[in-house]
């Protein structure tokens, strides 16, 4: 039988079926196949771009009261998403910076992140004050809400 290396996922699962491997070797493969995969994703997408732009959240930020609304269960649930397009950079040790980019149409702050290759955190910082220099979006504040406070809180 070939190396398990070569083996896809499918026949790994057999092998453990047939017990030709046990599930902690088969487990050690997969993840070092996400290891392998994620380094070439890496190593692919850098050797493109200096830097990634994305958004921080995938909608703007709610009212204080709105995001600490509910179970905790709830909440819970809202911060996963509201962090799952950081929490990829996050988990890779790339560094990323989040930048104010606009205002949603009720006033909320809009974010963006500025995500770079491992250990160039000179290169997110310098994309990131260009940006601020050549944008206003950090000098202004969140409007206020018609209750006379901020919308974000």
């Amino acid at each position: 039988m070939s190396a398990v290396t070569d083996w896809t996922v499918e026949t790994l699962v057999h092998a453990i079926a047939a017990r030709k491997i046990s599930p902690v070797e088969a487990t050690r493969e997969c993840l070092s196949r996400i290891e392998r995969f994620t380094r070439e994703f890496i190593r692919e997408v850098f050797g493109e771009v200096d830097a990634l732009v994305l958004p921080v959240i995938p909608e703007p930020a709610p009212a204080l009261e709105t995001a600490k609304a509910g179970t905790v269960d709830d909440v819970v649930g809202r911060m996963g998403r509201f962090s799952r397009l950081t929490r990829p950079f996050n988990g890779l040790g790339l560094p990323a910076l989040a930048v104010p980019c606009g205002l949603s149409s009720d006033g909320r702050p809009l974010a963006l992140q500025i995500v770079g290759r491992a250990f160039d955190e000179a290169t997110v910082l310098r994309v990131g004050h260009a940006y601020q220099r050549v944008t206003g979006w950090h000098l202004q504040p969140p409007r206020l809400s018609g209750r006379g406070g901020p919308v974000i809180g």
